[in-house]
């Protein structure tokens, strides 16, 4: 019983070491459907057969499929090699399929340029003469995917600067064999027609009779291809190796196409491709294979489709934010500014009328305790006469008969309001002059601040035409309120004066220095202005009391700035320039009245 055994085991080892390749040993070659018609038929069924004979130990299963369905099996792993056309094969490059070999063939042995289209229309069509001329005409095809059929006429007028989706106003599809797309074009039911590069010339080999109704378009120079064709030439057929097979297979297969001899007919071999660069440009013109994504409406192709455009809209776009946001802030700090500005003229308004008012009161003062002090001084006098007289006459009516009682009532009634004016006089003057009090007061700083007061009372609007020179820490003995009136009724001559000028010819100067008349030590304020030429009348009285040039004017200015430089012990000055204007100097010195 172990004997028996023991020789069926054998008989199945030797059985297994015979045929045991065979099982399970199997390559599929996708094969790309073509026409009849076609000159590459040539080539793919002398490959099969080579294969078939020469491949012992594989199964070969061969499948043909459409352009459609060719993508699918190469993407699924549905097959071991594929022999298509070039573009078809680069189009399926990114599944991992990798080229073995390319064909070449006696009038086109250079496998980089042995692959193109023939664009035909009919031969009476005298307004079809150059590509320009099929601009919104009719075209006719096999199929739309067909690389050769089709692809690479819509690369060739996209080359020449046209959008190839809308060159022509409709495109036509007829399906297999060729021959229909040529009797379209020959029927008139198309204008132009995309062939095969090659097929041409298998009409004229067998004398077709719609060859003479039709002619070549754009037609290219023979050069690498030597078959009519209207495009540029590109990589021929091509046998891959997908990722599903084995190197061993791989390696076996490459050798046998090698060395597989030319095909009887048209001279067919397989070699190697060395560029397949332009089937890239061809796509990526036409927006098929790996650019068909190109052809939807999604991010990418809309990047891609009008990136300068959309550059430039973000472009303009951020610049637009950019300015708005810029002129916003721009606006807001001018706002700002303005109301600060608003605000500081409302305090510098408040101020000056502040101010304003403080020089009216000074004024008012000034000229209150001036007239006091004249009408004091004035009244006094006869007063304090009355009362003698007055006096003497009660007394010697009072030593007469004293029937004079009456009159000398009478008399006492006069001594009395004598009396009671000397007391209102006493009391006016007393309010009027309000008693100075002087002291050391660094008068520098008086000065500039009464200077200070004026402007910003009188010159809100900036238009300031006082320009001043006061010597640092000036001292005085002095009444801080007696100088500033004398600086305010100077300044405000002087500003008085030049007003009569444009404002950008006006010219006031204050100067203040120290002065030295032995043994006093004292101060001079000089104040000039570049106002009009004064006649030698209107000179001489400057310092006259109740004399003014202005419409409202009391004339007492100058004549309460030299009473009280008088007070002083100093004086006023009045000096003509030399062109036009005046010089007012007051001298204060430090004595006691």
């Amino acid at each position: 019983m172990k004997k028996i055994q023991h020789f069926f085991l054998i008989v199945f080892l030797i059985l297994f070491q015979s045929f045991g390749p065979c099982w399970g040993s199997e390559i599929t070659i996708g094969v790309s459907g073509l026409s009849e018609g076609n000159h590459n038929n040539e080539i793919i069924k002398s490959t099969i057969l080579w294969l078939k004979e020469h491949l012992k130990d594989y199964e070969i299963k061969i499948k043909h499929y459409s352009v459609e369905d060719f993508y699918n099996a190469v993407r699924d792993g549905e097959i071991d090699f594929s022999l298509c056309s070039a573009g078809l094969y680069r189009a399926s490059e990114r599944f991992g399929i990798k080229d073995i070999a390319t064909t070449a063939f006696t009038n086109g042995p250079d496998p980089n340029h042995n692959s193109s289209s023939l664009i035909i229309a009919r031969k009476d069509r005298n307004d079809l003469q150059i590509l320009s001329d099929l601009k919104g005409k009719i075209a006719v095809g096999t199929r739309p995917l067909s690389i050769t059929g089709l692809i690479m006429g819509l690369g060739e007028i996209a080359a020449h600067g046209y959008d190839p989706d809308r060159f022509f106003s409709e495109i036509k599809y007829t399906g297999y064999p060729m021959h229909k797309v040529v009797k379209e074009v020959v029927d008139g039911k198309a204008d132009v027609g995309f062939l095969w590069a090659c097929y041409y010339e298998s009409l004229m080999t067998s004398k077709h009779p719609d060859l003479e109704k039709i002619k070549p378009i754009n037609l290219k120079p023979q050069d690498a291809l030597q078959c009519k064709h209207s495009t540029e030439t590109y990589p021929g057929h091509t046998f891959a190796v997908t990722p599903k097979a084995s190197p061993e297979a791989a390696l076996k297969v490459a050798k046998l196409l090698f060395s597989m001899p030319k095909t009887e007919k048209e001279g067919f071999y397989w070699t190697i491709a060395t560029d397949f660069h332009s089937l890239d440009t061809l796509f990526k013109l036409t927006r098929y294979g790996p650019y068909s994504y190109l052809r939807e409406w999604t991010v990418k192709k809309i990047w891609e489709e009008y990136k300068t455009f959309i550059i430039a809209f973000l472009v303009g776009l951020v610049a637009l934010i950019y300015h708005s946001v810029r002129v916003n802030t721009l606006v807001r700090i001018r706002t700002e500014m303005l109301n600060k500005s608003l605000e500081e003229e409302r305090r510098a308004k408040k101020e000056a009328r502040s101010k304003t008012a403080r020089i009216e009161s000074l004024e008012r003062m000034s000229v209150v305790q001036q007239m006091s002090s004249m009408f004091a001084h004035e009244l006094k006098q006869p007063m304090a006469a009355i009362g003698f007289y007055v006096d003497s006459l009660i007394s010697r009516l009072k030593k007469g008969t004293p029937d004079t009682q009456l009159l000398i009532q009478t008399l006492e009634k006069v001594s009395g309001l004598n009396k009671k004016s000397s007391e209102i006089v006493n009391y006016v003057r007393s309010y009027g002059k309000k008693t100075a009090i002087r002291k050391m007061i660094n008068i520098s700083q008086v000065i500039d601040d009464a200077v200070q007061n004026f402007v910003g009372a009188n010159f809100s609007d900036g238009n300031n035409p006082i320009q001043t020179s006061i010597e640092p820490d000036l001292t005085l003995e002095a009444d801080p309120l007696e100088v500033e009136i004398i600086v305010l009724n100077l300044l405000k001559n002087a500003v008085d004066a030049v007003s009569v000028f444009p404002e950008s010819e006006r010219s006031v100067w204050l100067k203040a220095k120290s002065i030295s008349h032995a043994p006093c030590q004292g101060i001079a304020i000089e104040v000039t202005d570049n106002g009009p030429s004064l006649d030698d009348e209107t000179f001489a009285k400057l310092c006259t009391p109740f004399n003014s040039s202005k419409k409202d004017g009391l004339g007492l200015g100058l004549t309460i700035v030299s009473r009280i430089a008088e007070s002083y012990g100093g004086k006023i000055e009045f000096l003509r320039e030399p062109e036009k204007g005046i010089t007012v100097r007051v001298e204060l010195l430090n004595t006691k009245k």
